[in-house]
């Protein structure tokens, strides 16, 4: 895969981020036409690409160069409880006899439910400990099927 160029990742980092290059100029402090020139090849001043990288949250070494993250990696906290009910909701969902003591369709449903639930559990720890979920990843339940 060849690596992206400036305009590309400026691109992915305005649409993961949901703005408009007319939002970027006015957080960046210039001109539409300023936007516009950067999304067809021309490189923003340094200071320019701090502000555009602080905007749309993600660092400016990927942003003018591609390299490391695209976002600081946040490392969090856990609370003794928040690790207790992680390693709890593990435990239960390898020994729960319902998974494991019943038919396969039975099974598959309770796992998926308990999926389910987990992954509410980690959508409500990104939230308060506030770790941006990018818009292409979801933490919601599946939908379930009529």
């Amino acid at each position: 895969m060849s690596e992206l160029i400036f305009s590309q990742r400026l691109r992915e980092a305005v649409t993961d981020k949901g703005v408009n290059q007319d939002t970027l100029a006015k957080a960046v402090g210039v001109s539409q036409g300023s936007v516009s020139g950067w999304f067809n090849g021309a490189i923003p001043s340094a200071d320019k690409l701090t502000k555009i990288a602080e905007h749309l949250g993600v660092r400016s070494e990927w942003l003018i160069a591609g390299k490391g993250p695209k976002r600081e990696i946040k490392l969090i906290e856990l609370t003794t409880a928040e690790i207790h009910a992680i390693n709890q909701s593990e435990n239960t969902l390898r020994e729960d006899p319902v998974i494991y003591g019943t038919d396969w369709k039975t099974r598959a449903i309770t796992a998926e439910q308990k999926l389910a639930d987990l992954k509410a559990s980690f959508a409500e720890l990104f939230v308060k400990h506030e770790i941006p979920i990018p818009p292409s990843q979801t933490l919601e339940p599946p939908k379930q099927a009529p």
